[in-house]
């Protein structure tokens, strides 16, 4: 065998060891022809819906079935995260050929969102503004908040509203404006 293929195949395994490690209720288990059977009818319709309801309802199994084998057994959840990876891809996918025809078509105002989308994506640091690791905004309305009760000792403030005026039809604000101009037209000054 191959050195670059042991070396894979040891490094799976020691994934496997350190996290049945850390997960002892999950096992490798030897499970039923049957269940093996439901389990890749499972993964199939789910790598090309990539919604574990969904899939559960193509192939007749219950979500629960497919959350305590996700649980209890390693193999199935590796290959269900490879299934996940197999449906992002096919999306990608779809995603670049929307982008491509958008290039030929040199019409990039089509949906300049799937573009943002895909910068957002591919570079999320740059375009996607703060970054996620950052917590400085939520840091300074903590602080702020923090501030607030102090300063109003833990109550509450009450913030006067203004009332709100009601919306006029069509007709009274046509009545409102010939009135403002013109003044009454009958003589009496209703409004």
């Amino acid at each position: 065998m191959p050195k670059p293929v042991l070396g894979c195949i040891i490094l799976q395994f020691r994934s496997i060891v350190i996290f049945m490690a850390r997960n002892p209720e999950v096992k490798i288990g030897n499970p039923s022809r049957d269940t093996i059977r439901k389990q890749e009818l499972f993964l199939k319709a789910y790598a090309k819906c990539g919604i574990i309801t969904k899939a559960c309802r193509i192939v007749g199994v219950g979500n629960a079935t497919v959350s305590k084998w996700r649980k209890t057994d390693v193999l199935f959840l590796e290959q269900m995260n490879y299934a996940t990876e197999m449906y992002n891809d096919s999306l990608e996918e779809i995603l670049n050929d929307l982008i491509d025809a958008m290039h030929e078509a040199r019409d990039y105002k089509a949906n300049p969102t799937i573009l943002i989308f895909k910068m957002n994506g591919s570079n999320p640091l740059k375009y996607k503004g703060i970054g996620q690791e950052s917590s400085e905004a939520k840091d300074v309305l903590s602080e702020f908040r923090k501030a607030m009760r102090e300063a109003t000792g833990g109550n509450k403030i009450s913030v006067p509203v203004a009332p709100v005026e009601e919306e006029l039809s069509e007709v009274e604000q046509a009545g409102e404006i010939i009135r403002g101009k013109f003044g009454s037209l009958n003589g009496s000054s209703s409004t």
